[in-house]
């Protein structure tokens, strides 16, 4: 049978599991810094002004109660590469 001295390795080592579970768990939340302001879904956009590819400033307002998919994506990032195909077979479809 375990004496007093493994029953208190067993106490503190469950407890220091949970511990590190519950901070796991409160580092994965979303920190939204103050001053910034988060859309639920379903929310309307901004009305941010944007440059398509030939330079032509784009409102958001102008496409209000159609599908938008903003893709921000870099030259040196891999999985940005590997969607690229998927997304011009949608912007075709």
């Amino acid at each position: 049978m375990f004496n007093r001295s493994t029953w208190m390795i067993l106490l503190v080592a469950t407890l220091a599991a949970a511990l590190g579970g519950w901070l796991q768990h409160r580092s994965r939340l979303a920190h939204v810094p103050a001053g910034v302001t988060v859309a639920s879904l379903g929310a309307v956009a901004p009305d941010v002004p944007l440059s398509d590819l030939d330079g032509r400033a784009h409102r958001l307002a102008d496409y209000r109660g159609h599908r938008v998919l903003l893709n921000f994506w870099a030259s040196w990032c891999g999985p940005c590469l590997d969607e690229m195909p998927a997304l011009d077979r949608a912007a075709r479809a």
